[in-house]
Order: C-alpha cells, then structure tokens, then sequence
C-alpha cells in the first residue's frame, strides 16, 4: 500500500470481514507495518468492543395492528391537500386580523330593500337605509 494510509472504512470492512482476499491480505500487510492503521485498527476494535457492551434496547412498535406499513402520500396528493388548506388558512386570517368590527352587524342592503318594498307594497324607503353607513370611530 505504500506510503498511503488504510481509510477508516475500509478498516471497518476489514474487521467485519467484508473485504476480498486479495485487499484483506493487502491491509493486513500494511496495518503490520504502520504505526498510525495499526492505532486506528485497536481503536475501532476498542469502539466495537464498547458498543457491544451496551444494553440492547428494544426499538418501539410505530405501527399497531400488523398491517402493512403505511405509503407516504403522493406528491399529487400533498398537493393537493396543501391547495385546499391554503385557502382555509388565508380565510381564517383574514376572520382574525379583519375581526367583526366591534360588534356592528352590516345587514346585506339588497335583501332589506327587496323585502321592504314587498311587505310595504311599494312605500318609500327611509333615507337612513339608503345613506352610507357612518364609518365607526377610531
């Protein structure tokens, strides 16, 4: 191997056994004759060691009811979804930041006249209806 250092992952390879016969020999030549592969070999084998040490934990159980694991929605189907919601969003927005203007309650106008000439059979209409309504008070 020369003058070139054994990279770390294939160190790893090395110890799990994962290399071919031709590289493994070749790094085990190299690791005997290198000071630094040769640390960083008893080094890796020290973490494995440690990390085999540890308790095993048991993983938690995500999905319940042993059926299939579920599919992550499409990107049609995200889209979707998030084009119905913006429109949700933007109208509760709008609710919030424009309020209910202190309470006042704003008749539709159009309606009122229709049924007031109907019921009144043809009577005038109050001017104070048709004037525009007073803008509220700061």
């Amino acid at each position: 191997m020369g003058e070139r250092h054994v990279p770390g992952e294939q160190l790893s390879a090395f110890l799990d056994d994962e290399l071919h016969d031709g590289r493994a020999a070749a790094v085990a030549r190299h690791v005997t004759g290198c000071e630094r592969c040769f640390g960083d070999l008893q080094a890796l084998q020290i973490t494995r060691a440690a990390l085999r040490g540890l308790p095993r934990l048991q993983a938690p159980v995500l999905a319940t009811g042993g059926g299939p694991a579920r599919r992550r929605p499409s990107r049609r189907a995200r889209f979707v979804a998030v084009a119905c919601a913006v429109p949700v969003l933007l109208a509760g927005a709008a609710y919030v930041v424009g309020g209910d203007r202190a309470g006042e309650v704003v008749p539709p106008v159009e309606r009122f006249l229709v049924e007031h000439v109907a019921r009144a059979g043809g009577a005038p209409v109050p001017p104070s209806v048709l004037a525009p309504p007073a803008e509220p008070a700061p």
